[in-house]
């Protein structure tokens, strides 16, 4: 049995336990999870994982996983055991038992633009057994099932049909239906007359700037993280303060103006909303045509450790279905939010690792490219985007996007870079650390990350050693005179100049390109010059 101090057993006997209590359950997988050496080793976890017959990669996978967990866990993740037996599913690879493209060769990447019939096609021939990769697949006892059903099975041959006709014109159908789940048909009567919410016009938000661009954010009541990501990104809250955080009871409008480039609205609604109430902000009755008509945005956020994700996907769809209606213009953004939790330990389960939790994890990502592909499937000729990276990139895409000038931004970064040999640069709002351009070279989350750190690092620096006393007291850490110069032991230099108020230029280059300084102020001078005529205009 296992000792008192045993940490890495208390953890896992805790994790079993809101396992056990539904809390990850799904209508299309069915999961199973026992001890091999009983409970005499909680730390020896094989996990039996069959998926239902939908639409995705993974359809009709039967899937066998064994872990040995560390007694450091959970401050280091679960090891993968190999195992010699096939796993019925054509993108598992045998040997190895990682989750990969067969036809490709290649591990699983979470993208969200795969072709999903081929690979679902794929799985229906390996069931059917066979000599398949060089791997001899017996007929799966499930796909028997589905034969002696002959009404179904004409159906399905019907569809595999024309899945063939499809991939023979390389062409990326979508097979799903505009249908609802189970989960999602199952609706509650709503009465005849409309609920009434009144919602107080405080903090500096008015219904009036509607010259300004409008982001909406939108989530569900079971603390998704969508007013934390606000306070975090632009109210520079520490992540572990959001933890303190109440709900989101009434509509909460902030007006980010950091710099006089880039101004707009962030509507922060209630998870509870519901567009059959009546809303009402600052003594003004507020219908949906005001909520949608003039908005930029929706960012709707999704948290990933909350298990089934079906409510938070139907009222994604019931927002994009009212948005578009009025506004079929506006760009919708999901957050999949707390990736980096304790459910996605680290970096290699999340991408590499087929561990329990990445199971989980990307079978309903599947599940969520289903109802993007459902959405898509009507008439509905919408701007969606997902994302998984940090919530200041992530942002950074949104705010992007509400830019008019941005063409004009980039094409200018691209000029100078040019000019100065740089290998990337950014154009960064110094107290939310969104970047609100970059050249066309692709972003490398560590450049990023780096580029953003060393805001925090001259901000910091400033405020202990270069503010100005202006008389009263009050001193600024950034001005018009801010520039840092940090050389890396790889050969780089991180170079920051200000280029208006709270607006910072941050570029990456290499040391022999530092050289001759003053050419590269020059040019970053010029490019301040004409930062300045694109937003005059």
């Amino acid at each position: 049995m296992c000792s008192k101090l045993d940490l890495a057993t208390l953890r896992v006997r805790k994790d079993v336990n809101e396992l056990a209590k539904g809390k990850f359950v799904c209508a299309h997988a069915t999961t199973q999870i026992e001890f091999p050496d009983g409970v005499d080793n909680l730390l020896r976890i094989l996990i039996s994982i069959s998926v239902g017959d939908i639409d995705s990669p993974y359809a009709n996978g039967d899937f066998q996983f064994q872990f040995d967990i560390p007694r450091t866990y959970p401050f280091h993740g679960m090891a993968f055991l190999r195992r010699p037996v096939p796993v019925w599913h054509p993108n598992i690879d045998i040997h190895s038992g990682q989750v990969m493209f067969s036809i490709l060769g290649k591990d699983w990447r979470p993208v969200l633009s795969i072709n999903t019939i081929l690979l679902g096609l794929q799985v229906q021939h390996t069931l059917q057994g066979g000599l398949y990769f060089g791997v001899e697949f017996l007929q799966h006892p499930r796909q028997r099932l589905h034969l002696a059903n002959a009404p179904a099975n004409r159906s399905h041959g019907k569809r595999e049909r024309e899945l063939e006709h499809d991939i023979e014109h390389m062409t990326i159908s979508k097979s799903m239906d505009c249908e609802m789940t189970d989960e999602d048909s199952d609706h509650h009567p709503v009465p005849v007359f409309k609920r009434h919410r009144t919602f107080d016009d405080t903090d500096g938000g008015s219904l009036s700037g509607e010259n300004k661009p409008r982001i909406l954010l939108m989530g569900l009541r079971r603390r998704s993280g969508k007013s934390s990501i606000q306070r975090v990104v632009f109210h520079k809250m520490s992540p572990h303060e959001t933890l303190f955080l109440e709900g989101t009871n009434s509509l909460d409008i902030k007006y980010i103006a950091n710099n006089s480039f880039v101004q707009f609205q962030i509507w922060d609604f209630p998870g509870d909303f519901d567009f059959k109430d009546d809303l009402v902000y600052g003594g003004q009755l507020v219908n949906e045509e005001m909520i949608f008509g003039n908005c930029g945005a929706i960012v709707f956020v999704i948290d990933a450790q909350d298990d089934p994700y079906s409510e938070a996907l139907t009222r994604l769809h019931d927002t994009v279905a009212r948005a578009h209606r009025y506004n079929p213009n506006v760009f919708f953004e999901v957050f999949i939010h707390k990736v980096d939790g304790d459910l996605f330990i680290s970096d290699d389960h999340k991408i590499g690792t087929p561990s329990l939790i990445y199971s989980f994890y990307i079978f309903h990502l599947s599940f969520i490219l289903q109802i993007t592909e459902e959405i898509q499937d009507g008439d509905l000729d919408i701007h969606m985007s997902f994302y998984l990276t940090s919530i200041f990139e992530a942002f950074s895409k949104v705010v992007q996007k509400l830019i008019p000038q941005l063409p004009t931004l980039e094409n200018l970064l691209n000029i100078l870079i040019s000019r100065c040999n740089m290998e990337k640069s950014f154009l960064f709002d110094v107290v939310s650390k969104v970047y609100i351009a970059t050249d066309s070279n692709p972003v490398d989350m560590q450049s990023y990350e780096l580029c953003s750190d060393m805001i925090d690092v001259v901000i910091d620096v400033s405020c202990i050693y270069g503010m100005k006393d202006d008389g009263d007291g009050d001193g600024l850490a950034y001005d018009s005179q801010s520039s840092s110069v940090i050389r890396l032991n790889t050969g780089m230099v991180l170079y920051l100049r200000e280029v208006n108020n709270y607006l910072a230029l941050v570029c990456l280059l290499r040391a022999e390109n530092f050289t001759k300084q003053g050419i590269i102020d020059y040019n970053i001078d010029c490019f301040k010059s004409a930062l300045g005529q694109v937003f005059s205009k």
